[in-house]
């Protein structure tokens, strides 16, 4: 979600002493972030693209919007232990980008995860706000990891509180990024 350049300027460390340290904490970040959104936050590099499937509805929704492209949509004209996988053509669906959202011209089959959307999407780069996110959170981490255990923390006439992993600001702004269909 950022990068170990952005997070030493952030945190003013000029020196390669806690770089280690740092990557780690970036990729736990990242990974902690990616896992409460329930979604992957950067498109897939190419060829690469993700396979989802759904249940036969009117509407589906991606987990990794926005959408760069559908490469297909098939239904399942079999069974789950021996499916058959049939093309549905794209003049009878609609595919909102920005959204993730897949809406039929009418239904989908009706089925249960008989639905195959293979996608790619995400977003070119982390953004802003999410950056910023991984930030305060590995900046966060880097600071706590001295006072592990404590719930607080005096330093001086200052006081830390320790006890949210997470803000509720952080949490409204990763809201709008969220999986929906989890």
């Amino acid at each position: 979600m950022t990068t170990l350049a952005k997070i030493k300027s952030y945190l003013g460390i000029t020196d390669s002493t806690s770089d280690a340290v740092l990557t780690e904490l970036i990729a736990n970040i990242s990974a902690f972030i990616e896992k409460v959104l329930g979604r992957k936050i950067v498109k897939l590099t190419d060829p690469n693209r993700y396979t989802e499937y759904f249940d036969g509805t009117r509407e589906l929704l991606v987990k990794n919007f926005p959408v760069i492209v559908v490469d297909s949509i098939k239904y399942n004209s079999g069974t789950l232990s021996s499916p058959s996988w049939q093309t549905i053509d794209a003049q009878n669906y609609a595919v909102y980008l920005g959204e993730g959202k897949i809406v039929g011209m009418g239904s989908f089959p009706k089925g249960y995860q008989n639905i195959q959307v293979i996608y790619n999407g995400g977003f070119d780069t982390v953004p802003d706000d999410i950056e910023l996110i991984a930030k305060q959170l590995v900046a966060k981490a880097f600071e706590q990891r001295r006072a592990q255990g404590k719930a607080t923390e005096a330093l001086g006439g200052a006081r830390i509180d320790w006890k949210d992993e997470i803000s509720t600001e952080q949490k409204m702004i990763l809201e709008k990024y969220k999986n929906l269909s989890i």
